[in-house]
């Protein structure tokens, strides 16, 4: 709970002049109230007077509920128990002069109406300066409406570990699972996805039970969801304002889960649905999110309620139901669906009515076979359904049944699935269906009673090679047949007027387009992995003012594109990537000037260079891509033609040269993401540095790249795995250079230097003969291990380290312990009189349990001063098992100057796996050595058992944190074990690594020369 309440604390404790308001925003059940609670109670002492008024959404639903809020905060306020309030303006008069001169703390807990949050706001000027106020709602929209300047906090889930404790604590009563439940537990809270309400309600109904009604809890969970869960994320969906925002809700919770929302918006636009408007209003009410990736996204909790609610709608008969999400469901109703047409047709002889109850059963089934079904959507995935092998199926030989009539058997068990087809008559009856998915069903017979109003299909895996002519097209937005046995499009040539997406992606057997003269407002056309596709039909060129999206990826049998393409006016996205035969690109390309996202992957544009001039690790890479496997002609394409719209550009894997590079990419100055990841670059080409709006730059698996400079500041850099790069030198804030191995220079935060090189001869001459010694050095930044000899880190921050196998401190430390923790007084000399000393050093001898990405941190605690110096080391040692490491830091304190009496405490911050041997300390100064010699060093009382000392905990002054530029929730957890609780906001921290850490730079003129300068001077 600390760390999600940290910001809230600060906020409350700023000092700050004025009255602030925070907002605390989330879905239901996601933690507002309590959140809102708990730092109610750690700061309500900090002010004058405080009031909590929970609930107010319940309350202003009451007779005279808005009175009794106001009865309540003004009994608060006032501290009285009897308060008469005859009217709300009465009310507001006496709140307002009681909190004329008081500073207060107020809490209005779920506020879901505008003018309930305009009254609040309107209290603003009412406060003292000082006060705080703190809301909770689930209706981000009431935030926009209005222009009073307030905090927003948005309350995030629970990740994994979070909600595995606090599932334990409601389920076992301590924070983790017992043995033997484990994984049901796992399961569970995977499926509450970080929802507190969820885990506390589901973890208090399974304690004390059974394993056995563990078990069968967990699996009725997965059929039927918990109701009282339901009944407090059903508030937001009751409170939409109306039927169309619910029937999006619905269509999402069932439909559309995971899908891009721009796709979503064109098909269900055209059922009258007002998409748009309708998606930020869920938006707002937090019932659903659209994520970086422009997915729709919806929490599993809630997309559960919209199925519930449609699963109530008829319990017992799915075929009542206006969705059908669930295969099972749907599989049963088009099965029954069909035998209840073939039973409509039957004959009866009147003059058995001595058969009154097969008669009854022969009517029911007529008139069931009459009454149109209410279903709007429904969903079928035969593969699904074949690994779930209980389903709904006919049994054709049911005993004790008609001889000629066919029941549905619930429960049965289906072997043969192959044989499950359906016939396409199943669907007449379901007239007002708009959405379908039938993924790998085979439909047989004709499609002339098919329903006509269908807006999207989607059905993978249709085995037709052809869509037939008396399929209706007609009504369709989309249609989605990836995966299909199609050949060619569809029969037949009349005009599709409402198709705007196709989607035929992986139909491996098409070898041509459709003619898209007959689909004159297609927006969307992917064709991607289409293998054997070898032309795009040239009426393309008829769709210049509708299509904005074209995907042709992995058609690798395409040799060229129509030069009609160039004829489209609008385009947004044009996808080549691994058309790996296309010979030639159209010059009408550059014609596009409305294109804002280029990708062509994967075709080998550079001139593949001679055996000679290519090092054997590009070569045998360039034979395992198979795009450049052989030399070959390579495809025409004028750089010059790319419009200068271009926004995103991607070149991964193009076979690019640095003396082959194109330099008119220089030219594209609205360019701001551009992929150039799997070429043989062996830097970063001029003619980028000078693209102006580039903010994303992606170069990783480029196995020759071995510098990257002069880049400006990026939002983020993509350097994965350049096994070859050395030299970094960029601020951009963000650089992901995990796997780059040889990597030795950061500019401005670390420089790895061999410890035979002379600028660091000092460090060579002050330690133990280290001639030909090699070691792992294990890179935090870049996540790798790497052996070879010794070298001295240089941190951007002022330090050096070095690592080196060694069983002891160096002899000519002047104070040294065997133990984990060392305690020291700095004594009077010349140096502490007239300054302080500013250089000391600091060694560890320790040894490793196991060899992993251990997390370790020198802390140096001046206890007098009420300051702690933290250094994590960019690159540390791994000694080999059963043997020791040592590594000595040197610590330049300029701001941080020791003085006569300082009291220090030197330990190791680490996991369990490191365990220190020694610890060593040594003032630098000549003078302070002499005197230094005869110090009395204080053993800590029992250090096995308590190697951290007590003052150090409890103290809370000013911290500094050196090295690394994050503080990783490893360490973090370190410190909390020790009683160390970390507020950014009330301790100095000092981040001086790496530039990804977003915080402020203090490394200032300081460079490696002149730190070496000063060290070696000494």
């Amino acid at each position: 709970m600390d760390s999600r309440v940290k910001d809230i604390n600060s906020w409350l404790q700023d000092g700050s002049p004025k009255a602030d308001i925070m907002v605390l925003c989330g879905m239901g059940g996601i933690g507002k109230t309590t959140i809102a609670r708990y730092v109610f109670n750690l700061n309500f002492n900090r002010f004058d007077r405080s009031s909590f008024l929970a609930n107010i959404r319940e309350s202003f639903e009451k007779p005279d509920g808005l009175i009794s809020l106001q009865r309540q905060l003004l009994a608060d306020i006032s501290r009285r128990k009897k308060i008469e309030i005859f009217s709300v303006d009465d009310g507001i008069n006496k709140i307002k002069l009681s909190m004329s001169d008081k500073r207060v703390l107020l809490v209005f807990d779920d506020v879901d109406q505008k003018e309930q949050l305009q009254a609040i706001l309107g209290m603003q000027n009412w406060f003292v300066g000082s006060s705080k106020v703190i809301i909770t709602t689930r209706h981000v929209r009431l935030l926009r409406a209005n222009d009073s300047k307030y905090e927003i906090h948005n309350v995030d889930k629970l990740d994994s570990n979070e909600s595995l404790e606090l599932f334990s604590r409601h389920a076992f009563g301590h924070n983790r699972p017992n043995e033997p439940f484990v994984q049901l537990s796992k399961n569970v809270v995977r499926r509450c996805e970080g929802l507190p309400l969820a885990l506390e309600i589901l973890g208090s109904s399974l304690y004390g039970r059974s394993i056995d009604l563990w078990q069968s809890a967990v699996e009725k969970l997965e059929a039927i969801p918990n109701n009282q869960i339901l009944r407090k994320l059903k508030i937001s969906y009751d409170s939409l304002e109306d039927d169309h925002d619910r029937n999006l809700f619905l269509d999402v919770a069932c439909f559309f889960v995971g899908e891009d929302k721009d796709h979503m918006v064109t098909i269900l636009d055209e059922c009258e649905v007002h998409t748009r408007i309708g998606v930020q209003n869920l938006t707002d009410r937090c019932l659903l999110r659209v994520d970086g990736y422009n997915k729709i996204m919806m929490h599993q909790m809630l997309r559960d309620m919209g199925r519930e609610i449609i699963r109530k709608e008829s319990p017992k008969d799915p075929g009542r139901r206006s969705r059908l999400w669930h295969h099972k469901d749907s599989f049963s109703v088009l099965k029954n669906n069909s035998v209840r047409k073939w039973n409509s047709c039957v004959c009866i002889d009147f003059n058995d009515l001595h058969y009154p109850n097969l008669l009854f059963i022969y009517l029911h089934s007529i008139l069931q076979a009459k009454v149109e079904l209410e279903i709007e959507g429904l969903a079928l995935d035969m593969h699904m359904l074949k690994r779930d092998k209980t389903v709904f199926c006919i049994n054709r030989t049911r005993p004790g049944g008609f001889g000629f009539f066919s029941w549905p058997v619930a429960n049965s068990t289906c072997n043969n699935f192959d044989e499950m087809d359906l016939k396409a008559d199943a669907f007449p009856r379901m007239c007002k269906l708009r959405l379908l998915h039938i993924n790998y069903l085979h439909l047989t017979g004709d499609f002339k009673g098919f329903p006509k109003e269908i807006k999207w299909l989607r059905w993978h895996g249709c085995p037709l090679e052809y869509i037939p002519s008396d399929f209706p097209l007609e009504s369709l937005v989309a249609i989605d047949m990836s995966y299909s046995n199609l050949k060619t499009g569809w029969c037949g040539t009349k005009s599709l007027e409402c198709l705007k997406i196709v989607d035929l992606g992986n139909c491996q057997g098409l070898t041509s387009t459709p003619d898209f003269s007959i689909l004159p407002i297609l927006e969307r056309l992917i064709l991607k992995k289409c293998s054997r596709l070898i032309e795009v039909h040239a009426s393309i060129g008829n769709l210049e003012n509708s299509l904005l999206y074209l995907n042709l990826e992995d058609c690798i049998s395409l040799s060229k594109l129509p030069r009609e393409i160039g004829e489209l006016k609008v385009p947004h996205t044009l996808i080549i990537s691994g058309c790996s035969t296309l010979a030639e690109f159209p010059i009408e390309i550059e014609r596009l000037q409305a294109l804002q996202v280029f990708h062509a992957d994967r075709i080998a544009m550079g001139t593949i260079h001679p055996t000679t001039l290519v090092d054997t690790s590009w070569h045998a890479f360039i034979r395992m891509r198979t795009w450049v496997s052989k030399p070959r002609k390579t495809p025409e394409l004028s750089w010059a033609s790319l419009p200068c719209s271009l926004v995103n550009l991607s070149l991964a894997g193009c076979n690019l040269f640095d003396d082959a590079f194109p330099s008119e990419l220089g030219n594209l100055l609205s360019l701001q993401n551009l992929n150039l990841s799997w070429n043989p670059i062996s830097c970063v080409p001029t003619c980028i540095k000078g693209l102006t709006r580039l903010q994303r730059l992606n170069l990783e698996h480029c196995p020759r790249l071995q510098s990257v400079t002069g880049i400006r500041v990026l939002e983020h850099i993509n350097l994965y795995n350049c096994t070859a790069l050395q030299k970094y030198e960029s601020q951009t804030p963000s650089c992901n250079i995990v796997e780059c191995n040889n990597l030795v220079e950061m500019t401005l935060c670390f420089e790895l230097i061999p410890i035979d090189d002379t600028r660091v001869a000092f460090v060579k001459y002050q330690l133990e003969p280290m001639n030909n010694i090699e070691m792992i050095t294990y890179h935090s930044t870049t996540k790798t291990a790497r052996k070879g000899p010794i070298q001295v880190l240089f941190e951007g921050c002022g330090l050096l380290s070095t690592f080196y196998p060694g069983s002891q401190v160096p002899a000519w430390f002047s104070t040294k312990i065997r133990g984990s923790s060392l305690s020291f007084t700095v004594p009077s000399s010349p140096h502490t009189i007239t300054g302080g000393i500013c250089m000391c050093l600091v060694c560890f001898v320790y040894s490793m349990k196991e060899q992993d990405e251990e997390e370790f941190y020198a802390i140096l605690s001046n206890e007098t001063k009420d300051l702690k110096l933290i250094y994590g080391p960019t690159c540390d040692g791994h000694p080999k098992p059963n043997e020791d490491m040592s590594w000595v830091s040197y610590w330049m304190l300029e701001n941080e100057k020791l003085e006569a009496g300082d009291e220090l405490t030197i330990f190791l911050l680490s996991t369990k796996a490191v365990e220190v041997r020694e610890i060593g300390f040594h003032l630098m100064d000549l003078d302070v050595r002499e005197e230094a010699d005869g110090v009395e060093v204080n053993q800590p009382a029992n250090p096995s058992s308590d190697p951290y000392p007590e003052n150090f905990v409890r103290r809370s002054g000013s911290t500094r944190l050196f090295g690394q530029g994050t503080i990783r929730n490893t360490v973090k957890d370190l410190l909390k074990d020790v009683g160390v609780t970390w507020d950014p906001c009330q301790a100095e921290f000092q981040f001086c690594s790496l530039p990804a850490s977003h915080a402020h730079w203090s490394v200032g003129d300081q460079n490696l020369e002149l730190v070496i300068d000063m060290f070696s001077s000494r």
